[in-house]
């Protein structure tokens, strides 16, 4: 008795698998490219010179680990966050937390918010500006909880406006919304390991 599918012929799977192999190698690439565009970082308004915040936490400092109480494992709430050279103009300030699982291409959001009043402090739990949707799918702020060592990076925009975006929107919609509003952004990187 013959193996193998006999409804199918073997030149016919030989086809398919090729089709299939070079659908991979074309779509993966373009899915990259697409979701690399959609969260790409906003551009500063056009004419408004490069500039820098100085981002800082009296909870940690750059690079250092950030304490449990602002993880899940804690109280999840966001830490207080200080902002210094805000630029004159300026009408809001918004606030993306990202893990850049693979740089460049993919983020899992913790905290998007927008619409803070532009002034040098943003209080820890703060109900303050516009909650967006995070990563989980839920209205503010998601602290870490990694398997293994995670970095986070805090991303303070200084903007030119005041943001109409529905408070449903995700990271990529908020990135969008701030293309060419952009006065100053800056840093600050924590990290956590359970």
């Amino acid at each position: 008795m013959e193996c193998g599918l006999r409804f199918w012929p073997k030149k016919k799977w030989k086809q398919a698998l090729l089709v299939a192999f070079i659908a991979f190698i074309i779509v993966v690439p373009i899915a990259f490219v697409v979701i690399g565009y959609v969260n790409r970082e906003p551009a500063f308004k056009n004419g408004a010179p490069i500039a820098a915040l100085s981002v800082s936490s009296p909870a940690f400092e750059n690079g250092a680990a950030i304490p449990t109480k602002y993880t899940a494992l804690g109280e999840n709430i966001n830490p207080p966050l200080t902002v210094q050279g805000i630029p004159e103009g300026t009408e809001s300030l918004a606030v993306v937390v990202l893990d850049p699982v693979v740089p460049g291409v993919f983020s899992w959001a913790h905290w998007i918010v927008w619409n803070l009043p532009p002034t040098g402090d943003i209080a820890e739990n703060t109900d303050a500006g516009v909650q967006g949707i995070n990563s989980w799918n839920q209205q503010g702020y998601s602290g870490p909880d990694p398997v293994g060592e995670r970095s986070y990076v805090f991303t303070v925009y200084a903007l030119d406006e005041t943001l109409t975006l529905d408070a449903n929107a995700g990271a990529s919609a908020l990135l969008r919304a701030m293309d060419n509003h952009v006065l100053a952004k800056g840093q600050l990187i924590g990290t956590y390991q359970k």
